[in-house]
């Protein structure tokens, strides 16, 4: 069983970091320190995995060995209060120390039966990869590493690379550090490309099989607006949409309503800066542009590119027809 462990920074300034490696996970395992209790950024992180569609996981309880007994109890009932409702308020806390080496074992066994579970990827799909790290290899040329959304790409075959629409040919893989033949949705993957410069690719950008995904400015989202959002969403909304591992400005408003409130969902309509490449039924996270703070997110429905504003019956239902095609990969 090969598992990829994606390390996502903790602090709030780099929630933005934290977003861009969450996207592809199939499980998490919250971390909190016995001494520190709960923070707003372990919050935020909890929603975002959430809103990305992630729903199993385990919690470590580090730094065990820097309270007494009633410190550890008093952790894991903060801990527990605050999962309640959560997609891990049934999961494991295990307590644990990097000082002394209590309950690693347990921890270790806990994300490998995870990781079990974890629902197989759909194979059958368009091969892309949104792009997490670039970097140039002597006498190799541009490397890309990331997870693939879905399907599979082998070596020699012709891959596009958007929004710019790059043609350029796979030279080698590398999958969890070993050469293959080939890599998978889910796989952690490094890609040799050819007949590209790495000045000419970016994070943020997708390598896709060539044809599929086309780049867009307006995306229309499922939205949930989390219940701990000091404001509803109404108006046109400066924000920071993160969908894949790309993070693009832009401005969002309600389109089936006059608001959405703090824990309620509607559909929204995000008109971007830059154009992003995605396809209905993403995950994407929508944060406040200042001060940044997620706002809520939900799963695509279309890329449309139209800019409409508020929208009529006959829109709404083809919205909703796509909402519900979603689920079927042809």
């Amino acid at each position: 069983l090969w598992v990829g462990i994606v390390d996502v920074p903790g602090h709030e300034r780099f929630v933005r970091n934290m977003v861009a490696g969450a996207s592809g996970v199939d499980a998490v395992c919250l971390v909190v320190a016995a001494d520190d209790g709960v923070m707003p950024q372990t919050r935020e992180h909890l929603q975002i995995a959430e809103l990305l569609g992630v729903r199993s996981g385990v919690v470590a309880l580090n730094k065990i060995d820097l309270v007494d007994a009633d410190g550890r109890e008093l952790a894991v009932d903060d801990v527990r209060r605050f999962l309640k409702g959560s997609f891990l308020q049934d999961a494991p806390i295990l307590p644990v120390s990097t000082v002394s080496g209590e309950g690693l074992e347990a921890l270790r066994e806990a994300l490998l039966d995870a990781a079990r579970k974890a629902p197989l990827k759909d194979l059958s799909g368009v091969f892309r990869l949104p792009i997490q790290r670039v970097f140039a290899a002597q006498g190799f040329g541009p490397l890309v590493t990331g997870i693939p959304f879905g399907g599979r790409v082998h070596l020699e075959e012709r891959l596009e690379i958007l929004p710019a629409g790059l043609p350029s040919r796979v030279r080698g893989i590398q999958a969890y550090g070993e050469a293959a033949e080939s890599a998978e949705a889910g796989h952690s993957v490094a890609l040799n490309l050819a007949d590209v410069s790495h000045r000419q690719v970016a994070r943020g950008d997708v390598v896709a099989a060539p044809g599929f995904l086309t780049p867009t400015r307006v995306l229309e989202i499922r939205t949930r607006v989390l219940p701990g959002f000091p404001k509803s969403l109404e108006g046109v909304v400066p924000v920071r949409l993160h969908v894949g591992t790309a993070e693009v400005l832009g401005m969002a408003s309600p389109v089936d309503r006059r608001r959405i409130d703090p824990g309620e969902e509607g559909i929204v309509e995000v008109r971007l800066e830059a154009p992003v490449v995605a396809a209905a039924g993403d995950h994407a996270i929508l944060r406040w542009q200042s001060p940044m703070r997620t706002l809520g997110g939900g799963r695509i429905l279309a890329l449309t590119g139209l800019r409409r504003g508020r929208l009529k019956g006959r829109d709404l239902q083809n919205l909703e027809a796509a909402e519900s095609a979603a689920a079927d990969p042809a």
